[in-house]
C-alpha cells in the first residue's frame, strides 16, 4: 500500500519536473534572466514567469513595488502622513518568495549584504530584508528592460 503510495507519487514529481522544464523551456528569455538571480532557483522562477512575467512591462519600479505588495501603507489626515507596514497587496506568494530570495541572495552579493548590513543597524533585520527584497525586486525588473542578466556586486 505504502510502496505503491510512493511510486504514484514520484511519478507525479517526475511529470511536474518535466512540466517545469517545458515552461522554462517556452520562455526561454524570462526563465534565463530569472535563473541568473542569486539565490533564484527553477521553482522560484517559474513562480515569478508565471505570477509577474517580463517585469519590463510595468512603467516603473514604483509600479512593480506596488504590484508586489512592498510600498509602505501611508495613512494621511491633513498635512500629518505616517508611514506604515507594507502594504501587502498582490501576490502573498511573490512577497514570500522574494523575501526567502533576498536571505539566500544576501550572502552570494556582497553589496546587497553591505545595504542589509546598514538598515538592519538601525531598523532591524526584519525591515533590513524587506528593503533588500525591495531592492532585487527592483534589479531584477533593470535586467529585464536592459536585455541583461543580473549582475553580481553591483550598485544598480
Amino acid at each position: 500500500m505504502r510502496a505503491e503510495q510512493w511510486r504514484l507519487t514520484t511519478r507525479q514529481l517526475i511529470e511536474m519536473r518535466h512540466l517545469l522544464r517545458e515552461q522554462a523551456q517556452a520562455q526561454g528569455e524570462i526563465e534565463k534572466v530569472s535563473r541568473s538571480v542569486p539565490g533564484i532557483g527553477a521553482v522560484v522562477a517559474r513562480t515569478f514567469a508565471t505570477e509577474l512575467g517580463d517585469m519590463s512591462r510595468f512603467a516603473n519600479e514604483r509600479a512593480l513595488f506596488s504590484y508586489t505588495g512592498l510600498t509602505p501603507s501611508a495613512y494621511a489626515s491633513g498635512a500629518a502622513i505616517r508611514r506604515g507596514h507594507i502594504s501587502h497587496q498582490g501576490s502573498s506568494r511573490v512577497r514570500h518568495l522574494l523575501v526567502e530570495t533576498a536571505w539566500r541572495a544576501l550572502p552570494r552579493d556582497k553589496v546587497l549584504q553591505e545595504s542589509f548590513d546598514r538598515v538592519a543597524a538601525t531598523r532591524g533585520k526584519k525591515r533590513a530584508i524587506v528593503a533588500i527584497a525591495r531592492r532585487l525586486i527592483g534589479r531584477i525588473r533593470a535586467c529585464f528592460r536592459e536585455g541583461t542578466l543580473y549582475a553580481v556586486g553591483t550598485y544598480v
